[in-house]
């Protein structure tokens, strides 16, 4: 579920996603012969969050700022798979941070940050960047 609203010069875009995956695997035999158990894990993942967008008009072009915040609180059941799950419910944060350029003359960039894993018990960070850039001729 998410939502918009947009002032004269910031744009807010709150957030609220849940989302839950199930699997499961029969036993079987292998090709050698040995019996592999069944198996079956669970993950429920709940977030909250905000992203904001603030334009700016350059004399070079058009430039925005994004950046967002989000809680995040997992829960892993690991079934017949636990001895592999290290830790079954965690809480976290994530922040988001970027830019989108356009010149108005063929010329668009844009980069994008994320930092996920803020104050999480296992201290497990982790980090993104990705850039792109477009030429249009």
């Amino acid at each position: 579920m998410s939502g918009a609203h947009h002032g004269e010069n910031l744009s807010t875009y709150p957030s609220l996603t849940f989302s839950r995956v199930h699997d499961r695997q029969d036993a079987y035999l292998n090709s050698a012969g040995a019996l592999v158990p069944a198996q079956r894990i669970a993950l429920s993942e709940l977030s909250l969050g905000v992203d904001f967008e603030m334009p700016f008009a350059l004399d070079a072009g058009d430039l925005t700022i994004t950046w967002g915040v989000s809680g995040i609180m997992s829960q892993i059941d690991g079934g017949e798979a636990s001895a592999f799950v290290t830790e079954e419910e965690s809480v976290r944060g994530r922040l988001d941070l970027g830019y989108m350029f356009d010149n108005g003359r063929g010329l668009t960039s844009n980069a994008r940050a994320f930092m996920d894993g803020i104050g999480s018990r296992s201290g497990l960070v982790s980090y993104g960047v990705e850039a792109g850039f477009q030429l249009e001729f």
